[in-house]
């Protein structure tokens, strides 16, 4: 299995800043954020030229590294519907950036806004449809779109799922992030389970409790059972990346190696 690695942890960083250090620790692949100038991890900004772009391609691989994944900050909960426009353009847009860059895959998302109970149904509707929208435009191009666990109707197993089957399309899947199951207090393992079928792509982070709390940390230095998570992706024979993604305390270089070296052990012992 291959190893990328997510740039969330340079966040407030420029690319400029941080790839050539990720070089030199032997990474080749990059998933990166992309957004507008004021959102967060936006590495990629939606409104560059294609001249940019290609400067940001060619940046990348002067230190060995391929640009993998692009990952939306969309949200199709929006109530207004136009908003909900917005947010399907952004993800086409970032579609349309993913084919000028050689990239296969980019990950989405459902959305944060809060609802009640009897809204839910309503919603999901929004969202399934906004992913479909999605979808079929991203096929154009020949690029897939994977769903992260990390938001309304991803926060669980089950209502995951049922959103990844009412969207039904060949080239729509799931980004398995076994972190951010388990911080929200779903059980990361059967989460996967159910999941496994439909997932193309994975983040990697460790959660840890410490006052009663639950927090992020390094590939290994939390209760995540990496075992069994690497079992299920043994199992449907993943190809996909294996995407180190830290959002601990610890400096990014040394969450970064932490995980790094822990997920190799891990590998091996598979």
């Amino acid at each position: 299995m291959k190893i990328a690695v997510n740039t969330w942890c340079y966040r407030d960083k420029r690319l400029e800043e941080f790839v050539p250090v990720l070089g030199k620790m032997g990474f080749e692949y990059l998933d990166l954020g992309t957004g507008r100038p004021t959102d967060l991890c936006s590495h990629v900004i939606l409104d560059w030229s294609e001249d940019r772009l290609f400067e940001v391609k060619e940046f990348c691989q002067r230190y060995g590294i391929e640009i993998s994944v692009l990952h939306a900050s969309n949200d199709l909960s929006w109530p207004e519907e136009e908003k909900r426009r917005e947010q399907i353009d952004l993800v086409k847009r970032n579609v349309e950036i993913a084919d000028y860059l050689e990239v296969g895959i980019v990950i989405l998302h459902d959305g944060w806004c809060e609802y009640p109970e009897e809204k839910l149904p309503e919603v999901f509707g929004w969202i399934s449809e906004g992913f479909k929208e999605c979808c079929e435009y991203a096929e154009k191009y020949g690029i897939k779109l994977a769903f992260e666990n990390h938001g309304i109707f991803s926060s669980r197993g089950d209502p995951m799922l049922e959103l990844v089957k009412s969207v039904d399309r060949p080239n729509f899947g799931v980004n398995y992030d076994p972190g951010n199951f388990a911080i929200m207090g779903e059980d990361p393992v059967k989460a996967g389970k159910l999941l496994a079928p439909y997932i193309i792509h994975s983040h990697l982070k460790d959660v840890v409790e410490e006052k009663g709390k639950l927090k992020y940390t390094a590939i290994g230095d939390g209760f995540v059972n990496w075992k069994e998570v690497l079992s299920i992706l043994h199992e449907i024979n993943y190809k996909g990346l294996l995407t180190v993604e830290y959002e601990g305390d610890l400096p990014p270089e040394e969450g970064i190696s932490r995980s790094l070296s822990s997920l190799n052990s891990l590998i091996s012992a598979v």
